[in-house]
Formats: C-alpha cells, structure tokens, sequence
C-alpha cells in the first residue's frame, strides 16, 4: 500500500512538474519579450487625386513590421467602412499567420465606388490585431471622400459654311447658306459634362424631300469632359420655290449618342438657315466638379503605431557646402517649440537648428544669430529687428547687406482678424499687441533697414491653429472660431523682398513625423540641398524651389491631414545657391 502511494505521490509530482513546463513554454514571451507591430500605411486611387470618383478604384496599402523580440501570431487585419455604404465595395480581411522580429509583410486593399456613390464622407477603419499575445493596435482611419456620378453632356457648340472644297458650287461666299448651291457645313460638338461620353456618334435626319445631305453619319470617340470635336457633311440646297415651305431653321436634326445612357442629344434642329450667318462657335470652359468636395481629400488619422507611408524621405540634415558666397550678409534663425502659456510648435526647434546650418553652409551667410525656445522673447526680438537700435540695424551695410530671416513657430490672429502676429515664448494672446511681433510691424522694421536684399522665410501658419503632427491632435490657440483674416502683403510693394510662407492664411502648417520637422521646412531645405534643381544645371534658383516644395508640400499634407499650400514671393530668376 505504502509503495502505491509513493507511486502516486511521485506521480503528481512528476505532472505538475511537466505542466509547469508546458506553461513555461506556451508563455515564454515572458522571458524573451513580447512582439510589437508597427504600420505604414498608404492610399494610391486611379487618377491620384485623393478622391474616389464614381467607377474609380483605388488601393490601401499596409507594411506592418514586428520590431519586438518575439513572433507575432494570428495577425488579423480588417478594413471596414464605418457608415456601410454597399456602393463602396472593400477586401475581405486577410490574415498573416506568424510575423517573425523584424520582418515585415506588405498587404494590399482594394477600395472600389459603383456609378451610384455618394459625394460623401466615409470614416474606413484600418483595424488590426493580434492573437498570440493580444498585443492589438490602436486603429487608424482613413477618411475618404466620394464623389457621385455627374454625367457627360454633348451639345451643340457651333456651325460653319464651308466654301471651298471637292465639287463645291457656290453662289454666293460670305460665309452663309444660299439656294441652289452645295457646301460643306462644319458642326461643332462638346461635352460639357463632368464624365467621360464614351463611343460617340452622331447622325443627321433631313426630313425636306428637296434638300440632300451626304456624310451624314460617323464616328467621333470617346470625349472627355470640356473636349470639343468636329465633323462635316455636305449639303445641297434646291430653289428658293422649293424651300418656300421652311419658315426658319432647316429640318436637319443631330443626333449625338455614346455608351451611357445619359447626355445624349436626341433630335437636335441644327440652327442652320438660308442667307443668315450660322450658329457661331462657343465653346464652354468646362471645370472640374471638384468644388464640391474642394479642401477635401483622403488623409489619414493615425495613432501612434500607425504612420503615413512616405517614400525616399531624403537625409536633409547631411548637407555639403555649396559654394555660394554672399559678403556682408546676415542672418536671424528662430524656432520656438516650447511656450510658456500656449500648446507647443512640435519640431519648430529642430528647424532652426537645421535651418541654421542650411544658412551657413549652402546659402553663404556669413553672420547667423540663433534663437530657439525660451530665447525668442518679445523684447529679444525687438532687440533685433527695431531698426534705430537693433542688432540687424548696427550689423548691415546700406544697401550692400543682404538679409535673410527664418521663423518657425506660431502664428497667432487678433480676434478681429486685421492683425497677425509672430508669437514669442512669452508671449500673450490676452494682449497681442504687447506681448507678440506684428507682422506688418515686422515687415516695415526689416525694410527700414535699407538692406541690399531681404528673403523672409516662414513656417509659421495664421489660422489660429497649433501645428498638427502624428501624434499632437490640432489645438485651437486662440479659442476662437471663424477669424476671417484680412490678408496684408507690405512687402509685394518692397523692390528687394522674397517672402516665402509654409501655407495660406487659412490652412494649417503640419509637422513632418518622419524627419522631425515642419513639413515646410524640410521640403525648403531638401530643395535647397539640390531636390529642386530641375534642369540639373548645379544652380536652384526661386522658380525651381517654389515649384519643388509646393508641389511636395501639398501631395504630402493630403497623404497626412490636410491641405497646406505654400507661397512665394520674388524674382523666381534669382538664383539661391549654387553648386559646384
């Protein structure tokens, strides 16, 4: 009996033994680290503007990557639309079994809208989780605008009596149709819908028993929208006796058909009469129905595992020395990130300090003054730009200097919206106009200067609006609501000014995640650095950075949350920096 139980003792032992074992080995994430997925993420449609018109298809695109220390399992990732709309048709979810440490698996979404979307906005759901260790992602969310079906629309855009030509009989040549002669006439078509027509035809009825028509059908293919097309068909008109029954317009009627079924034109009296001048030609400036959905493009909110694909983000801060060279020059650099009594500028200290170097190294400055953070306070700013008693005041040359500042910060509006403001660390959005930098007084105080040449670069937005980034929501800095800024330019009436801004006075300036950056600033100094240089010749000049950084700047700020449209000012000839 004793040696049944020692058996049976030793047996117990021995399972929980093993089944320590086994639960040992089934959690041993524990010991060796959990995985950690990370996402980018993109949106590509067919045409590329953002926006999923009716009958367009488009693609989300997802790499996730496991940078944890141990194998993720079960990954399941869904996209999902969260107002059901059955004109959008998504994929199905997909599923990766295991995802090994830093490997990565890309997975492509097709996104579709039948002819009967919606101009609307969805809210797609980007969701994805893992069952292995349940270490799920906090969603991302596309939103996508739609836009419903606006149907082509063919008319008739104007007529010509041809005169000349194989077996021509004319009368009379003044450019009308008389008795008794044969012509050619030309009929001008145009679509002047918002959809493609495709496959049009046309065809001509005469129903006046005296009057022949030859060439009377045909082929025009397929017309885009505001496209304009012709074709010709002679006509042979009787005496004025046998046409004495027609009061008016000839009986010739147009007929114009394509694939859809909308915007034909059935049974069209050509406005085509004896001895008048025909219909004139008026074509109609057709222009995208986007107005509807203007300022409204895909764009991601993302949380903070979840980035906006980008792809050959360029090293700006690895910059060679250009061999530009500008004597008795100067510049002011000032990032404020940091404020006392406001949200943050994220990365405004980072642009400075890259900016900084841009300005020594490849734009040729001789002389730079610096000032980030708790540096940039009101009376510090006036200390250099008053200019009686200013720093840049006792350092230029009269007409001989050339000036360049950079600010990277907040913009701030008065309430009114008359008044726009540099904001200091310090300063106060209760008493603006004591405590931050007015612009028009800033601008008047930098010419007044009498500097050779001033370039004013600004990252800095007016809307009342923090900068946005991944991972900061927007912020209202003023707490006010619908400020209309009356916008002021002093310096388009100042000879020796290039004024450059990181966006119009109603958008918002965004932060640049993958460089820690003002998106502004890096695109200024990636075309700096050589980006722009279009035509390859070593040199950048104003024209080829305004058209390389507006260009990326607006196709990145609608990959990431908004629009942002930079401007420019200045001799686009002049050339910034040149290369070796």
């Amino acid at each position: 009996m004793n040696k049944v139980i020692h058996i049976a003792i030793f047996a117990m032992l021995f399972c929980g033994i093993l089944s320590a074992q086994v639960r040992s080995k089934k959690f041993s994430f524990t010991e060796s680290g959990l995985p950690d997925l990370y996402a980018t993420i993109d949106f590509i449609d067919s045409n590329g503007n953002k926006i999923l018109e009716n009958r367009e298809s488009g693609k989300i695109i997802l790499t996730i990557t496991n940078k944890g220390k141990s194998k993720a399992q079960g990954i399941l990732v869904a996209v999902n639309n969260l107002v059901p709309d059955p004109e959008l048709k998504i994929s199905d979810p997909k599923q990766v079994n295991i995802l090994a440490p830093a490997d990565s698996v890309r997975l492509e979404f097709s996104i579709s809208a039948s002819k009967q979307i919606k101009t609307q906005e969805n809210k797609i759901e980007i969701l994805v989780t893992e069952n292995g260790s349940m270490q799920d992602m906090d969603p991302a969310y596309l939103i996508l605008p739609t836009l419903a079906y606006d149907p082509p629309k063919l008319q008739c855009a104007g007529l010509e009596v041809i005169e000349v030509g194989e077996d021509v009989d004319v009368k009379k040549a003044d450019g009308q149709l008389h008795p008794k002669e044969r012509v050619y006439i030309r009929v001008v078509v145009q679509n002047v819908g918002q959809s493609p027509a495709p496959n049009v035809t046309y065809s001509l009825e005469n129903t006046h028993q005296s009057i022949r028509i030859e060439q009377a059908s045909g082929v025009l293919g397929t017309m885009q929208p505001g496209e304009w097309k012709e074709f010709t068909f002679k006509i042979t008109t009787p005496s004025a006796q046998r046409m004495a029954d027609i009061k008016d317009k000839l009986p010739l009627f147009l007929t114009l058909r394509n694939d859809e079924l909308e915007g034909r034109l059935e049974g069209y009296q050509l406005p085509l009469k004896i001895d008048q001048p025909p219909m004139a030609q008026n074509i109609v400036e057709v222009k995208p129905r986007l107005d509807n959905v203007k300022k409204t493009f895909a764009k991601f909110e993302l949380s903070n595992k979840f980035k906006a694909n980008m792809d050959n983000v360029i090293d700006i801060r690895n910059v060679g020395q250009s061999i530009s060279k500008r004597a008795h020059s100067i510049g002011v650099v000032i990032g404020v990130e940091q404020y006392k009594d406001i949200a943050p500028a994220p990365f405004a200290a980072n642009d400075a300090t890259v900016m900084a170097e841009y300005f020594k190294k490849v734009l040729g400055v001789e002389q730079i003054i610096v000032l980030k953070n708790d540096e940039v306070t009101y009376s510090r700013m006036d200390d250099i730009f008053n200019p009686l008693s200013g720093e840049l005041a006792s350092a230029i040359k009269k007409n001989e200097t050339d000036v360049f500042v950079f600010y990277s910060g907040h913009g701030i509006p008065d309430k009114t919206g008359e008044t726009t403001y540099l904001f200091p660390s310090d300063g106060k959005i209760s008493n603006l106009e004591n405590r931050a930098y007015s612009l028009p007084k800033f601008y008047a105080d930098l010419n007044r200067l009498n500097a050779r040449t001033v370039t004013v670069i600004l990252d800095a937005c007016f809307s009342g609006a923090a900068r946005k980034t991944q991972n900061t929501l927007l912020a209202n800095l003023t707490g006010q609501k619908g400020i209309r800024l009356k916008i002021n330019r002093p310096w388009e009436s100042y000879n020796n000014f290039t004024v450059i801004n990181s966006s119009t006075s109603d958008e918002t300036s965004l932060g640049f995640d993958e460089a820690e950056m003002g998106l502004f600033t890096y695109y200024v100094t990636a075309g700096l650095k050589g980006e722009a240089d279009k035509n390859k010749d070593g040199k950048v000049t104003l024209g080829e950075l305004k058209e390389y950084v507006i260009a990326n700047v607006i196709e990145t700020s609608r990959k990431k949350s908004g629009l942002q449209t930079p401007e420019f000012f200045g001799d686009e000839s002049q050339i910034l920096v040149e290369y070796k």
